[in-house]
């Protein structure tokens, strides 16, 4: 047995062991408790970003009690449905496109998937956008269309790779 001194609360205590610092496991939880961080007391709302205390989620504003539905809830839900929309409104231009364009690739006659199905731009500097990246008029897309030809995504993957092997034959660097 030791007798050692307390290095918490300096009271006289016997250890069984050199290396005991402390006179109980209370005393050791104290000073091990002094040197551990403290979580932020504060948070913030999951959808106005006001700040609140950390147990919460949202804020007053955003959480309507008498109701138990969150605004922050509703807003997301809203966002979910308008990007369903315009998800829902893209596919059907594109089946109307592709239709427009014969339905099926120009090289191999590929028709099963639309979604495989690709327009490439005859004359890339004649281009005014992406026609899977917008959300415009029939009318502009058509236009659009009419400087393109249908391939499937091999096909047209082949084409680029023949373009790209031209560019480096012509342009070696």
């Amino acid at each position: 047995m030791f007798n050692k001194t307390c290095q918490n609360c300096s009271k006289e205590f016997k250890a069984r062991n050199r290396d005991y610092k402390y006179c109980t496991q209370s005393c050791a939880a104290k000073v091990n408790n002094r040197l551990v961080k403290k979580r932020n007391k504060e948070g913030c709302c999951k959808f106005c970003k006001k700040e609140i205390s950390a147990s919460r989620t949202y804020c007053k504003e955003c959480f309507d009690g008498n109701s138990w539905r969150r605004k922050a809830v509703d807003e997301v839900t809203r966002k979910k449905k308008e990007s369903a929309k315009v998800a829902s409104w893209r596919q059907r231009t594109k089946v109307k496109a592709v239709a427009y364009m014969g339905g099926s690739c120009k090289n191999c006659g590929y028709n099963n998937c639309t979604r495989a199905l690709t327009f490439h731009h005859l004359n890339p500097n004649e281009k005014d956008f992406s026609i899977s990246g917008k959300s415009l008029s029939w009318e502009k897309i058509k236009a659009e269309l009419d400087k393109c030809v249908l391939l499937c995504a091999n096909c047209h993957a082949e084409t680029h790779d023949v373009e790209h092997r031209r560019e480096t034959t012509t342009n070696p660097t």
